[in-house]
């Protein structure tokens, strides 16, 4: 990854055990300096799929340890799937 650029990043979510529940996009960077990037919560549900989508511009200038991309759930213990990252 190189700092400054854009890239972008989605996914697919549904829930297996809830109605339905808020899902997101997480970014964690580990490195010379912590930043953490928080995508939109969306609402989801178990009938059909919910795209995720976010930009995200890697704002780093020193080294780059770890880049976490996480998929945010609902709350615990409500199950969901994630396709086509």
């Amino acid at each position: 990854m190189v700092p400054g650029v854009a890239y972008y990043i989605s996914a697919n979510v549904k829930l297996v055990n809830a109605a339905s529940g808020d899902v997101g996009i997480t970014i964690r960077e580990a490195g010379d300096a912590r930043n953490v990037f928080f995508g939109e919560l969306l609402p989801a549900n178990m009938d059909s799929w919910t795209l995720l989508q976010e930009k995200f511009t890697l704002p780093m200038t020193g080294y780059l340890n770890d880049l976490v991309l996480i998929i945010e759930g609902p709350e615990v213990g409500v199950d969901f799937l994630v396709d086509s990252i």
